[in-house]
């Protein structure tokens, strides 16, 4: 993932996806096209990162993905 934050939570989901390694996180100042590009290339060609989504996909499905999710949030909501 390349992440160009610009709201509060999107900075902190941000940073934890390049904590991991899944992805990286650009400044929305530093951005350009060709920046961007760079990038983009990068998380495209570099297997650290399809690893490290592999990693947090794992995650999300032993706790019970997206099903999980939708019944928490109906729960919450009734």
């Amino acid at each position: 993932m390349v992440l160009v934050p610009q709201m509060s939570e999107q900075e902190l989901v941000s940073r934890r996806v390049a904590e991991l390694g899944a992805g990286v996180r650009l400044k929305a100042s530093a951005v350009s096209p060709p920046v961007l590009r760079e990038n983009v290339q990068q998380v495209l060609v570099k297997v650290k990162f399809r690893a490290a989504a592999a990693t947090i996909r794992g995650s999300f499905e032993a706790a019970g993905a997206v099903a999980e999710a939708a019944d928490a949030v109906f729960a919450f909501t009734r």
